[in-house]
C-alpha cells in the first residue's frame, strides 16, 4: 500500500489566512491518504503517529483504526481526546535545518476496533 502524509495548520479563525502555520504558531495536524484502491478484505489499517526525534520526540498517539475502502483520507481526529490530533510542531523543530520528523507506523490487516 502506498500512503501520503499531509500536514495542515490548525485553523485559528475562519477569515482569510486564518489557517496558516504563522497564525497557528506552528500548531497543526497530520492527515494520511491511501493512494491505492483497496478491497474490503485488506482495507482495515491500524496506525500511530509521532513527531520529532531523539530527546524531542512527542507521541506516539493512537492506535487508530481506519477502513481505507470507505474513505481514502483520515487522521487522528476521531480519537477520544478532543485535541489529540493537534501537534505543536515547534516543540520538535530542529533549529539548524528548520525541519522536523513525522513518524507514521502502519499495521495492515487489522480487523477494526473491537474486532
Amino acid at each position: 500500500m502506498r500512503f501520503k502524509m499531509m500536514i495542515y495548520p490548525e485553523m485559528v479563525n475562519e477569515g482569510k489566512g486564518g489557517s496558516c502555520f504563522r497564525k497557528s504558531k506552528g500548531r497543526g495536524y497530520v492527515q494520511i491518504k491511501c493512494e491505492a484502491e483497496l478491497e474490503e478484505s485488506v482495507a482495515w489499517v491500524s496506525f500511530r503517529i509521532s513527531i520529532g526525534s531523539g530527546s524531542k520526540t512527542v507521541g506516539p498517539r493512537g492506535p487508530r483504526y481506519h477502513n481505507f475502502s470507505q474513505s481514502a483520507v483520515t487522521g487522528l481526529e476521531e480519537g477520544p481526546t478532543k485535541d489529540e490530533h493537534i501537534w505543536d510542531f515547534t516543540e520538535v523543530l530542529d533549529e539548524a535545518s528548520q525541519t522536523f520528523v513525522v513518524c507514521l507506523e502502519i499495521v495492515p490487516g487489522g480487523k477494526g476496533p473491537g474486532k
